[in-house]
Protein backbone atom coordinates (compact mmCIF):
# COMPACT_ATOMS: atom_id res chain seq x y z
CA UNK A 1 0.00 0.00 0.00
CA UNK A 2 2.83 2.39 0.81
CA UNK A 3 4.51 1.78 -2.54
CA UNK A 4 1.46 3.24 -4.27
CA UNK A 5 2.59 6.74 -3.28
CA UNK A 6 6.24 6.22 -4.20
CA UNK A 7 7.19 8.21 -7.26
CA UNK A 8 9.63 6.25 -9.33
CA UNK A 9 10.59 6.16 -12.96
CA UNK A 10 7.71 6.46 -15.41
CA UNK A 11 7.21 3.36 -17.52
CA UNK A 12 5.43 3.80 -20.84
CA UNK A 13 3.38 0.66 -21.44
CA UNK A 14 1.50 1.88 -24.50
CA UNK A 15 3.40 2.79 -27.68
CA UNK A 16 0.68 5.29 -28.71
CA UNK A 17 -1.29 8.11 -27.10
CA UNK A 18 -5.06 7.87 -26.56
CA UNK A 19 -6.89 11.02 -25.48
CA UNK A 20 -10.39 10.21 -24.23
CA UNK A 21 -11.01 13.73 -22.89
CA UNK A 22 -10.90 15.72 -26.13
CA UNK A 23 -13.92 17.91 -26.77
CA UNK A 24 -14.07 19.48 -30.26
CA UNK A 25 -10.30 19.62 -30.49
CA UNK A 26 -9.85 21.23 -27.07
CA UNK A 27 -7.69 19.35 -24.60
CA UNK A 28 -8.53 19.62 -20.93
CA UNK A 29 -5.32 20.14 -18.94
CA UNK A 30 -4.85 17.80 -16.00
CA UNK A 31 -2.61 19.18 -13.26
CA UNK A 32 -1.80 17.23 -10.12
CA UNK A 33 -1.46 19.60 -7.19
CA UNK A 34 -1.06 18.97 -3.47
CA UNK A 35 -4.84 19.12 -2.89
CA UNK A 36 -5.43 16.15 -5.21
CA UNK A 37 -2.64 14.19 -3.54
CA UNK A 38 -4.11 14.86 -0.10
CA UNK A 39 -7.56 13.73 -1.24
CA UNK A 40 -6.01 10.59 -2.75
CA UNK A 41 -4.19 9.75 0.47
CA UNK A 42 -7.34 10.31 2.53
CA UNK A 43 -9.37 8.10 0.18
CA UNK A 44 -6.77 5.32 0.38
CA UNK A 45 -6.66 5.42 4.19
CA UNK A 46 -10.45 5.53 4.50
CA UNK A 47 -10.84 2.60 2.09
CA UNK A 48 -8.44 0.56 4.24
CA UNK A 49 -10.51 1.30 7.34
CA UNK A 50 -13.72 0.40 5.49
CA UNK A 51 -12.29 -2.95 4.42
CA UNK A 52 -11.15 -3.64 7.99
CA UNK A 53 -14.60 -2.75 9.31
CA UNK A 54 -16.39 -4.94 6.77
CA UNK A 55 -14.12 -7.93 7.43
CA UNK A 56 -14.46 -7.59 11.20
CA UNK A 57 -18.26 -7.35 10.85
CA UNK A 58 -18.32 -10.55 8.80
CA UNK A 59 -16.11 -12.32 11.35
CA UNK A 60 -18.35 -11.27 14.24
CA UNK A 61 -21.48 -12.40 12.43
CA UNK A 62 -19.94 -15.76 11.56
CA UNK A 63 -18.74 -16.32 15.11
CA UNK A 64 -22.21 -15.50 16.46
CA UNK A 65 -23.78 -17.97 14.06
CA UNK A 66 -21.32 -20.67 15.15
CA UNK A 67 -21.95 -19.96 18.84
CA UNK A 68 -25.73 -20.08 18.39
CA UNK A 69 -25.51 -23.36 16.44
CA UNK A 70 -23.29 -24.94 19.11
CA UNK A 71 -25.77 -24.03 21.86
CA UNK A 72 -28.63 -25.89 20.17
Amino acid sequence: MFLTFYKGRKINIWPFYINLLHLNGHVIPLHADSNNKLVGILCAISSCFCVIFILSYICVKLSLILVINNLK
